[in-house]
């Protein structure tokens, strides 16, 4: 069937195999328990090369370095605002790729994040720019980081650059987003900083002050040993800002059609309160078409082994 702008792409199961490894472990463990540090100095030379007034490019952040003069790819980080979780995207797509992490500001203190979406990807672009001048440009995102790679997507082809790639991973449309409320936002928070092993409901901290709240997280987490070493109570506070900022940008976002075609990964496996087809609404936007890829998985662990392979293989097919 067709949509308002462009024909669908039937999702392609040839793509997909049955979620067999891994199910359940995303929700078992912190979002931040692997990640490292949401910056990375050792990883942050190259960004933190001599910069512009308005320090934009700090916003990037080298996953991996492939050969030089290779196109890069930029993938955008989803409300949690931190992209190291792309390292395993970016082994299973292989040494000679370059990959660019897209870091919220708000992270690190005195940083005051962005909870909009067009002023958010025009820092974007700015960054992308900084380090590849010209398209054309290849940008995906996980979750919420799909709608700011659209909106990239959209920005660049007004500026007259070509885009090679949109991509959104499991990226539910405006149109699907709840309403930004706190129950949300704090359970955003709870899962980046303790996952599962939480033993108290996110509804039983809304009666503490938002300072309380932020102790009590902090020092949970500090118990169960769920965070990165260096990882401080001021960290907490801007993680917390960042995810209220992004899931403002994302929930008041209204995306125009794109002229060009999007590629959307969908996990196989739906959790509790997703939408069961959370590309629907991106159909009837993208002008050029969507390709539909059915990833193992589910909205977390389709990016990590061995779900994330599945990926990777589309974007080499796809990319070269």
């Amino acid at each position: 069937p067709r949509g308002r702008g462009g024909s669908r792409t039937a999702p392609n199961s040839s793509e997909a195999t049955d979620a067999s490894a891994g199910e359940g472990a995303s929700q078992a463990q912190p979002l931040l328990g692997n990640q490292g540090h949401p910056v990375d100095e050792a990883d942050r030379q190259t960004a933190d090369a001599p910069q512009a007034a308005d320090d934009f490019r700090k916003s990037l952040v080298p996953i991996q370095t492939g050969p030089s003069g290779l196109r890069p790819l930029f993938a955008v980080h989803p409300v949690g605002g931190t992209v190291f979780f792309y390292r395993q995207l970016a082994r299973a797509l292989g040494a000679d790729w370059t990959v660019w992490g897209l870091q919220s500001l708000g992270l690190e203190p005195g940083e005051v994040p962005i909870d909009a979406m067009e002023p958010l990807a025009a820092r974007y672009v700015r960054a992308m720019r900084s380090v590849q001048p010209n398209g054309p440009y290849r940008v995906l995102g996980s979750s919420m980081g799909g709608a700011v790679a659209y909106e990239i997507a959209q920005q660049l082809v007004a500026a007259g650059e070509r885009v090679e790639l949109v991509g959104l991973i499991d990226t539910p449309s405006p149109g699907q987003m709840a309403e930004m409320d706190e129950i949300r936002s704090t359970r955003a928070l709870v899962q980046m900083l303790v996952g599962e092993r939480f033993p108290v409901s996110t509804e039983s901290l809304l009666g503490l002050a938002p300072e309380a709240q932020l102790d009590f997280l902090w020092e949970r987490a500090q118990s169960l040993g769920a965070l990165p070493e260096g990882f401080t109570r001021a960290q907490v506070s801007g993680l917390r800002r960042t995810i209220d900022a992004n899931m403002r940008a994302q929930v008041e976002y209204q995306p125009a059609p794109y002229e060009g075609e999007l590629v959307f990964f969908r996990g196989r496996e739906r959790r509790a309160g997703e939408p069961a087809n959370p590309e629907i609404e991106w159909l009837d936007l993208a002008r050029g078409g969507v390709a539909v890829h059915v990833i193992s998985g589910d909205h977390e662990t389709m990016l990590k082994p061995p779900h994330v392979e599945e990926i990777a293989a589309v974007l080499r097919r796809r990319l070269g």
